[in-house]
């Protein structure tokens, strides 16, 4: 085959679904063409790789600095994936070959026997709509009476997600543990004059105690004609409230039974028996503060503490307000996830220290484009996602509204330690 098929075949994969998400990777492909194409195969060694590519400094060590081994080896998989579920049929493979950094180019082989996905991808695609309703009638007289006794959500189940938010929600969708979400319900003193009831609240006060002591508090008090005053948690933020609706548009697909509570009722019970997730910062979510985390980022001031910066890392990430503080600009975020208690089940936590935050949280852990950058960050060199990590991610906002989400950095966590 020519020279030029290869390279089509090169831009039918850079243009394909399965990295339209996926720049980083997609730049990876190319780079590896070019030199793979051009002779100089022999010249793609990991450092060389790493300084070309991904724009390291001339003195990166690879034996410290695992990255470039972790792309490829994403870049393998994709590979894989592309020919598996999108193009099964297509004449053309490249591969990167195990243990190696160059692009591997070869026709299919005549009677080359497809995946078990691609064949039913290939089947799929041919079939007729007459067809595909027999099959639909036959596979529901086989499988629904068993997912009706089960959950009474989609039939389709988890797999009308795409494969970057089953990585990231894949247990939460399957298992037998039921699902939790919490909503943040921060503190708000209730004042009860002789005409109404009045609620206040002191963002820097979270625990009743503090809060029925605060001379602030008082004057509001006796401001307003206040005579008698009690805690409530009857309030959450518009993005912890729309954050849940995300959440229960993707959690549709489970299988499982999923509910809600505000943070005010939970217990550390609910860590032991359920997989959960949690909208809000720790401080409206108080038994976050008792989980075994060894967390490596935490709320602070209205901003987030980095407490092992890393060189070029702030030790502060903090947020940006308009003239006169009336509207965020921008804020960070932080996601996120662990074992729960006795190592057990997942817990999710995301949230950021203003509610639009929050929202930015949960629009980059359940939008596909976001999900897949994630994602590619997270796999280790054999494709795997690890169990315990933080991700520190920043988000442009117009309206409280968040127009621009983008991922800052990430910790893996030690998870023999849950």
């Amino acid at each position: 085959m020519e020279q030029p098929t290869w390279e089509s075949a090169v831009q039918r994969l850079a243009s394909s679904q399965t990295f339209l998400h996926r720049a980083a990777l997609r730049h990876l492909l190319l780079y590896l063409a070019d030199k793979s194409l051009a002779g100089g195969a022999g010249e793609l060694k990991e450092y060389v790789i790493g300084v070309e590519a991904f724009s390291k400094p001339a003195g990166y060590d690879p034996q410290t600095d695992a990255s470039v081994r972790v792309q490829v080896s994403r870049l393998r998989q994709c590979l894989a994936d592309y020919y598996a579920r999108e193009c099964p049929e297509d004449a053309v493979r490249i591969e990167i070959p195990k243990g190696q950094f160059r692009l591997a180019f070869r026709m299919r082989e005549e009677g080359e026997a497809p995946s078990a996905i691609s064949e039913l991808h290939r089947r799929l695609r041919r079939m007729t709509w007459a067809a595909a309703g027999m099959a639909a009638i036959a596979i529901a007289a086989t499988v629904g009476p068993a997912l009706s006794r089960g959950s009474r959500t989609a039939p389709g189940g988890p797999r009308t997600l795409p494969s970057e938010l089953m990585d990231l929600w894949g247990t939460y969708l399957s298992g037998d543990r039921p699902v939790l979400v919490v909503l943040g319900a921060p503190l708000f003193a209730k004042y009860t004059t002789r005409e109404t009831g009045v609620f206040f609240r002191d963002p820097r006060l979270n625990q009743w105690d503090e809060a029925v002591t605060s001379p602030e508090i008082s004057k509001v008090g006796l401001a307003i004609g206040g005579v008698h005053i009690t805690q409530s948690h009857i309030y959450t933020g518009v993005g912890e409230a729309t954050g849940a609706f995300l959440l229960s548009r993707l959690l549709s697909q489970s299988r499982r039974e999923v509910s809600l509570r505000r943070s005010h009722g939970l217990s550390l019970d609910d860590f032991k028996e359920r997989n959960v997730i949690v909208l809000g910062a720790p401080k409206h979510n108080e038994h976050l503060n008792h989980l075994p985390v060894d967390a490596q980022f935490t709320f602070h001031r209205g901003g987030i503490r980095n407490l092992r910066p890393r060189p070029g890392e702030p030790e502060m990430y903090e947020p940006k307000f308009a003239a006169g503080y009336e509207d965020i600009e921008e804020d960070h975020a932080l996601i996120s996830r662990f074992p729960g208690l006795h190592g057990i089940g997942e817990t999710t936590v995301l949230a950021g220290a203003s509610t639009e935050g929050t929202l930015a949280a949960v629009e980059f852990a359940t939008r596909p484009q976001y999900a897949a950058d994630l994602t590619d960050r997270l796999r280790d060199e054999d494709g795997k996602m690890p169990r315990a990590y933080q991700v520190v991610v920043r988000a442009k906002f117009k309206s409280q509204t968040p127009v621009e989400i983008s991922y800052v950095t990430h910790r893996l966590l030690d998870a023999k330690s849950f």
